[in-house]
């Protein structure tokens, strides 16, 4: 019996991604036109790293050689004190700020970005090194990591 009671708590906790809200911040726009944010809700932290949502809204002109994703959603962990990121997750839209049809796979991007699970240091003056630095550097002021 207990088991009913308990099934559909499990249920929200597993699917509280679907309902969870973002806080976006604009980081900043790559030479190519893409536009960067990360989500200012931290979604893990265990003080070495932190798991964090970074979105991509692809430029206009891009959209029709990335197989017509306009917004990609990766889930990332952050070394800030090696200045690195790996990517967990990745999710694909259809549409502009994460809406639209949702994918968890696209073909443009796995023959063309494959760094999934790998540790990956920023380069220098990069989009991705703003916005591991923009996220290190709001963490640092709310004291969350060491």
């Amino acid at each position: 019996m207990r088991f009913i009671y308990i099934f559909p708590l499990l249920a929200l906790i597993a699917f509280k991604d679907c309902f969870a809200s973002f806080d976006w911040k604009k980081i900043t726009t790559n030479k190519n036109g893409d536009t960067f944010y990360i989500d200012q809700n931290i979604v893990k932290n265990n003080f070495k790293t932190v798991h964090i949502n970074v979105l991509i809204n692809s430029s206009p002109v891009a959209i029709s050689s990335r197989s017509g994703i306009k917004s990609i959603i990766y889930k990332i962990e952050t070394d800030c004190k090696k200045l690195r990121y790996k990517t967990l997750n990745s999710y694909f839209y259809s549409d502009f700020m994460a809406k639209g049809r949702k994918s968890i796979s696209s073909e443009y991007y796995s023959l063309n970005f494959s760094s999934k699970g790998y540790w990956t240091y920023v380069s220098e003056d990069s989009p991705e090194q703003r916005v591991v630095e923009n996220l290190c550097n709001n963490i640092k002021e709310k004291n969350v990591i060491e």
